[in-house]
């Protein structure tokens, strides 16, 4: 029996160009024509509690304060060792490395921009969150166009690395640079839903109330009919499956079945029990 077998996911945040969870849901199925891009007012208010970011907040590229401000209401505990981090990405920060290859290419590899180049590596984004939020224990990031990576690497967190708790967080952010190679090849409808998701990850008891047990499957879910809605509006990559989990868990609390597909990926929802 694979480990993810034993993973609930207990909690979820979430920011989106409409605002938090409870506005995703409200606005699912998507209208004609939604918007993919979060306005500065509703990251700003997203951040606007954080402890300690203030000044620090315009140095944190856009795709760490969009996992930021997805992450911090689910309140995870300072300096606690127990917990881990993971997050999941398909392109990374695309505005600090298209920032520093404009650098590079405009002064010379001697005074290209060294900032923009640790914001470039891809694991430098969960660094960040572990930094400003406090957490001791592990913090990867995971850089796959599916969710299941991801969720792999939680399940060995919590069974292998002896973890109480994984947050595991999916986040893309728009650029002009993407829409431009989004555009020259063809693939518009691959264009990804800004925003970000995370979750409370951990290990199922004899009775998890709330919770949504996933379970490994043995291959990748095939797309259905109806999924050419949804890919416009979500898009492709880790994000997506994570919209999908996150509404799932919504209709469980809610009292309603969380049916939702997941193409491309090798995990499927096992239900969960009703808080």
């Amino acid at each position: 029996m694979s480990v993810m077998n034993d993973l609930v996911i207990l909690e979820a945040g979430l920011i989106c160009p409409l605002g938090g969870l409870a506005d995703f849901e409200r606005a699912w199925p998507p209208a004609a024509s939604p918007p993919k891009a979060i306005p500065a007012e509703i990251l700003a208010g997203a951040l606007a509690n954080l402890p300690g970011l203030g000044p620090n907040l315009r140095r944190i590229p856009r795709l760490t304060r969009l996992a930021l401000a997805a992450l911090a209401p689910l309140a995870p505990r300072r300096d606690d060792s127990s917990q881990a981090l993971v997050l999941a990405t398909a392109y990374g920060s695309t505005t600090a490395t298209f920032e520093f290859l404009d650098s590079l290419l405009r002064d010379g590899p001697d005074l290209a921009s060294p900032t923009a180049f640790a914001h470039s590596v891809t694991n430098m984004a969960a660094a960040l969150l572990g930094l400003h939020l406090g957490l001791a224990g592990p913090a990867l990031t995971v850089t796959n166009f599916s969710l299941t990576p991801a969720l792999e690497a939680a399940a060995a967190l919590l069974t292998a690395g002896g973890m109480e708790t994984v947050f595991l967080g999916a986040a893309a952010e728009l650029s002009p640079v993407m829409a431009e190679v989004e555009a020259l090849a063809g693939r518009v409808v691959s264009s990804p839903l800004e925003g970000a998701v995370f979750f409370r990850l951990g290990l199922a008891t004899a009775s998890t109330p709330g919770a949504l047990r996933l379970v490994l499957a043995d291959g990748p879910e095939a797309e259905t009919p109806d999924m050419e809605t949804e890919e416009t509006y979500l898009g492709r990559g880790p994000l997506a499956s994570a919209w999908r989990l996150a509404l799932a868990l919504r209709r469980l609390k809610a009292g309603s079945g969380p049916e939702l597909a997941f193409p491309g990926e090798r995990f499927r929802l096992a239900g969960g029990e009703h808080a």
